[in-house]
C-alpha cells in the first residue's frame, strides 16, 4: 500500500513535466511565427518609406469610351473637297463584304461603322465612339485587310480617316460654312465683278452640299 503511495506522487511529477514541455514547445512555435511576421511587417514598412509613402497602385487606365481621339479636321476637309457620291455609293455597296473577311475582333470593331464619305483616295468612316476610332486608326492589319479586298473588289486602295458620330454633324456644317464664306481679302477695295459673282458661287456650294449631304442637313448661316 505504502508502495502504491510513493508510486503516485511519481506518476504525477512525470505528468507534470510532460505538460510543462509541451507548453515550452508551443510557445517557441508560437514565438517564432510572431519573429517571422513581425519580419514581414518590417519589409512593408521598410518597401514604403523607399516609394515615399503607401505602396504605388498599378496605373489604371482613366479612357471611357470616348477615349481622348480628336477627329483629324485637315482630313476630313480634304477628304469632303474631293468626295462623290459614286465614290461613296461605291464603297457602302461592297462594306458588308468587307466586314465579313475581317476576323472576329475586327468586325466587331467595325460593326456598328458607317461609311458617311468618300473620295478615290480616302474613306471618311463613322464610329460611335472615339476609343473605337482609336483603335481602327492603330490596326493596320485591319486596313491592309480592308484595301486589299476592295482593290479586288472595286480596283482602289483608300486611307481610313474615323470620325465620332458626335463629332461628324458638326465637322461637315463646318466644312459648309468655311466654303460658304472664305475669308475675306484684307483689301477694303474689291472688284465689282467678283462682288456679283459672289453669290453664284456661294449657290453652287451650297447646291453641291445639298446635292451630297440631304436638304435636311444642310444648313446655311447668313
Amino acid at each position: 500500500h505504502q508502495g502504491a503511495q510513493a508510486a503516485a506522487p511519481a506518476q504525477q511529477q512525470t505528468q507534470t513535466v510532460e505538460a510543462v514541455t509541451n507548453v515550452s514547445e508551443v510557445s517557441s512555435e508560437e514565438v517564432l511565427q510572431l519573429q517571422n511576421e513581425l519580419k514581414t511587417l518590417k519589409m512593408a514598412i521598410t518597401s514604403m518609406q523607399e516609394n515615399g509613402g503607401a505602396p504605388r497602385p498599378k496605373k489604371v487606365s482613366t479612357k471611357t469610351r470616348e477615349g481622348n481621339f480628336q477627329a483629324n479636321r485637315t482630313q476630313i476637309y480634304q477628304v469632303l473637297g474631293e468626295a462623290t457620291h459614286d465614290d461613296l455609293r461605291e464603297i457602302k455597296s461592297v462594306w458588308v463584304d468587307v466586314l465579313d473577311i475581317l476576323d472576329v475582333g475586327q468586325k466587331a470593331l467595325l460593326n456598328n461603322s458607317e461609311p458617311v464619305a468618300a473620295s478615290p483616295t480616302s474613306l471618311v468612316v463613322k464610329f460611335e465612339y472615339g476609343i473605337l476610332c482609336e483603335r481602327a486608326e492603330e490596326d493596320a492589319e485591319l486596313q491592309e485587310k480592308m484595301n486589299n479586298y476592295l482593290e479586288k473588289v472595286i480596283q482602289k486602295r483608300v486611307q481610313l480617316v474615323p470620325v465620332t458620330s458626335k463629332e461628324w454633324p458638326e465637322l461637315r456644317q463646318d466644312y459648309i460654312n468655311q466654303m460658304k464664306n472664305p475669308k475675306k481679302a484684307s483689301s477694303a477695295d474689291e472688284d465689282s465683278d467678283d462682288s456679283a459673282a459672289q453669290p453664284t458661287e456661294e449657290d453652287e456650294i451650297v447646291s453641291k452640299a445639298v446635292e451630297f449631304f440631304g436638304e435636311n442637313i444642310v444648313e446655311v448661316i447668313e
